[in-house]
């Protein structure tokens, strides 16, 4: 490995050189690129236009739909009213609390993001970019859940990240397959032994007077098996719901005796929302079995969902006082709208205590956290097999950190880089009881950072219903769940920084002030060292030699 860094230094002294020289190019404050999301500005260059794959498109025309931010209410008249001049643009959805319009416009009417190439278009009226008081631009992106894992890999499937050659060449880390959990360290864990391991037997909280926010493929109901308390007919435990893909609203009867039928607008027949919810809520063996649940269906029956959709449903749930947010789905690509209306939720001017966000299941590939999971003041879900947190490994699909980063802001005030995975939790052939579009119950078995993060955000519930202090304080909810996780010494802190999620910590407190005790093992700290360089200016040029060159390792 000496042998092999010592080849390659010629070529990266050479690349360190040119990067040295060169430097990143850094826009001038206050043009319009400073105001573009960073895919909307490699989408609008220069010498043309590149819309991503993974945006959605409206109307006829086909033109892309992006989010456009101005300062004040006056503003948002004025973008309503350029975007009405044209017949080839159109407003989508007007959000007057956050002063923003989603429009469909061709690229051309948007004009690039450097002043002085089209500022005005052929008719002379004014780009959109050219607008002085528009503030931000993003696109409006297709996201999917973190898909499940059908068929576990085993460890011989391991492959070394690309640049793995200059991080085990730079630090005493090493990666190979040992330190994750893959098919053969998986047993089938019921949702039982996972409150065991997560330490939610050990507490008296039950989630009591707790709303939590499902965001997902829907959620099917069994006449009040799952959601009431048990029994066939129970009252349900439900306190909002709402189809935002298909834009049909449920009307809760003040009786609630026509419940059911009602709720069949959030219909999941996906199965991914209806799993997810029985994890945390399930009234038999869900980790927060008394909480009360906020069903959005926000991704189709495929999974899939668009920003816009995500983005109301945050903000419903926001708006009916959801005190715990669950996402189990992402997108590798940055979305300033998500993450904004994320933002605004867990702040002052919000109502939410609590955001749980699966990290996705791509570390073999995109490697590094996904959005929203890499949004500040979010808590970032990794997986780990079924074991207690002394000897548990992260699961060898989990993401990881620290995430290489964007700006997502325009100002660098939310910059992603640096991100790690928050808490993990069990995550790896988890069952859950699940009830069809029917109503029929049958346990399901699945694994992913989708069935870790509704875990991590059962143990969110049973804090706010045992320490209810804490409701309406999204930091320092977040720092609890993060500092009192259980000490996992063959997981890194870029891949949990808080170790595994528990709650008898959380709630009972724990001895050491700062987060758990995270005297890793020699193997795991070099690791973790590895993965620092990797994710680093120069490790990401290292990884790039190794794709173009196909002769490191």
């Amino acid at each position: 490995m000496r042998g092999r860094f010592q080849m390659a230094f010629s070529v990266v002294f050479a690349v360190l050189m040119v990067t040295a020289a060169v430097g990143p190019a850094v826009a001038q404050s206050g043009s319009p690129g400073d105001r573009v999301s960073p895919r909307a500005s490699d989408a609008v260059g220069t010498f043309g236009y590149d819309v991503p794959d993974e945006v959605v498109s409206y109307g006829a025309g086909a033109n892309p739909g992006m989010f456009v931010s101005v300062e004040s209410s006056e503003d948002l008249e004025s973008l309503e009213s350029w975007a009405d001049a044209s017949q080839e643009r159109t407003v989508i959805t007007r959000y007057n609390s956050s002063n923003t319009i989603l429009l469909a416009a061709p690229m051309d009417h948007v004009g690039h993001t450097f002043d002085s190439v089209d500022r005005w278009l052929p008719g002379g009226e004014p780009t959109l970019m050219s607008l002085g008081y528009v503030t931000g631009l993003s696109f409006d992106l297709n996201v999917e859940n973190a898909k499940p894992i059908r068929d576990l890999h085993s460890a011989d499937s391991f492959t070394a990240p690309r640049g793995a050659w200059w991080a085990e060449a730079t630090t005493s880390g090493e990666y190979n397959a040992d330190p994750f959990a893959w098919s053969e360290d998986a047993n089938q864990t019921e949702l039982a032994r996972v409150g065991e391991l997560v330490g939610a037997d050990d507490v008296s909280a039950t989630g009591a007077g707790v709303d939590v926010a499902v965001i997902d493929s829907g959620v099917n109901f069994a006449n009040g098996e799952l959601f009431g308390n048990g029994t066939s007919g129970s009252d349900f435990r439900v306190a909002d719901a709402h189809d935002f893909v298909e834009n049909e609203s449920t009307n809760l009867s003040f009786s609630r005796e026509n419940l059911p039928d009602e709720l069949e607008a959030v219909n999941d027949s996906n199965g991914h929302g209806s799993w997810v919810a029985s994890s945390i809520l399930n009234a038999e063996s869900g980790i927060a079995p008394e909480a009360d649940l906020m069903a959005y269906r926000a991704l189709n029956a495929d999974g899939q969902g668009e920003t816009s959709d995500i983005r109301n449903a945050i903000s419903r749930a926001d708006r009916e006082g959801a005190d715990i947010i669950v996402m189990s789905l992402g997108s590798p690509v940055y979305s300033d709208a998500m993450a904004n209306e994320l933002r605004r939720a867990l702040s002052a001017d919000g109502n939410v205590t609590g955001a749980f966000v699966a990290v996705g299941n791509s570390y073999t590939t995109t490697r590094y956290v996904a959005s929203p999971g890499d949004v500040d003041r979010v808590i970032g879900v990794s997986a780990t097999n079924g074991a207690n947190a002394s000897e548990a490994k992260k699961a060898y699909f989990a993401n990881t950190g620290p995430d290489t980063g964007v700006d997502g802001s325009g100002s660098g005030e939310h910059d992603t880089r640096g991100a790690q995975p928050d808490t993990a939790a069990p995550g790896m052939k988890i069952t859950a009881p699940v009830a069809d579009t029917d109503g029929n119950l049958k346990n399901r078995t699945l694994s992913g950072t989708s069935m870790a993060a509704p875990i991590a955000g059962g143990v969110g519930a049973l804090l706010l219903d045992a320490d209810s202090g804490l409701v309406g304080k999204p930091i320092e909810f977040h720092t609890r769940i993060v500092d009192s996780g259980a000490h996992t010494p063959n997981i890194g802190i870029t891949e949990s920084r808080g170790g595994m999620v528990n709650a008898t910590r959380a709630i009972n407190g724990w001895n050491n002030t700062d987060a758990p005790d995270r005297d890793l093992n020699p193997d795991t700290q070099g690791r973790d060292d590895a993965n620092r360089i990797l994710a680093g200016d120069i490790g990401m040029q290292m990884a790039r030699i190794s794709e173009w060159s196909g002769w490191i390792a």
